[in-house]
């Protein structure tokens, strides 16, 4: 039986339409370091929010200087603190317990996060993302702007970086896109990982005119007359360091080089 019922003149033009509203799409990021002063993420994030994306960053900070859970830049963040993460560990049974146990506090924080894509920053937090992700079928995102498998820390582990290499080659298969920071590495990282989904995405700073100033030349005592060759970035074995040493050896006495 069919009932009809017929609503009273002019009711129709009183009842307000509903407006469609476009929900914005979420974009859920991983890192284990402080988000907040890591220039490639927050580049990254601050470019989604200025497109109209929603962002959350899960990172991994020392000590909780702000609450849980925060809004910074128009970016919602979630805090897992650990600050053992960030001691130096001598052994490697005890370094992969603390990444097991960062790796489970930041799945949980990641699991009530139901977000449209899942953004994993380097290696070590591709596991993580890649679960939640397979979990909610959702799109994934691996972003590995170095070669992290080709630093010196790594290296001296020659059996976990073959299983490691092995396991993100597999999961490599499901993630949208890979991301990196320059093209010389998308060869190698095509033939590590097996994956041709690259983009490279290049992390330049805006141009700023550079005042003039004799700041070094008087910190370290030298002349006015002696050019300085300055070096600025971290301090490790695979920057080729020592042979810039080496090589000051045979500079004019006039050229100094500051690391």
């Amino acid at each position: 039986m069919v009932i009809g019922i017929r609503m009273p003149l002019g009711v129709e033009r009183s009842v307000p339409r509903r407006k469609h509203i476009r929900r914005r799409k979420h974009v859920c990021m991983l890192v284990l370091v402080p988000g907040q002063t890591n220039y490639r993420v927050m580049n990254d994030a601050t470019a989604l929010v200025a497109a109209g994306y929603h962002v959350t960053i899960v990172d991994v900070v020392a000590q909780r200087t702000h609450s849980q859970i925060e809004r910074y830049r128009g970016i919602d963040f979630r805090h897992v603190v650990s600050p053992s993460w960030f001691t130096q560990t001598h052994g490697k049974l005890w370094f992969l317990v603390k990444m097991l146990f960062v790796w489970v506090r930041c799945f949980w924080q990641m699991v009530g996060i139901n977000a449209d894509v899942y953004h994993a920053h380097v290696e070590h937090t591709f596991l993580v993302a890649y679960l939640i992700a397979r979990l909610r079928r959702k799109h994934l995102i691996f972003d590995t702007p170095e070669l992290t498998m080709f630093g010196p820390a790594i290296l001296r582990w020659p059996r976990t970086r073959t299983l490691a290499i092995a396991v993100i080659r597999m999961m490599s298969r499901y993630c949208d896109v890979h991301i990196t920071g320059s093209p010389l590495y998308v060869p190698i990282l095509i033939e590590l990982y097996d994956n041709k989904r690259m983009c490279i995405i290049r992390h330049i700073p805006l141009y700023h005119r550079a005042s003039k100033s004799n700041l070094l030349h008087q910190k370290l005592g030298l002349p006015l007359s002696t050019r300085i060759a300055l070096y600025q970035g971290y301090l490790q074995p695979d920057r080729g360091l020592t042979l810039l040493a080496q090589v000051a050896g045979y500079l004019p006495s006039d050229i100094v080089i500051v690391m």
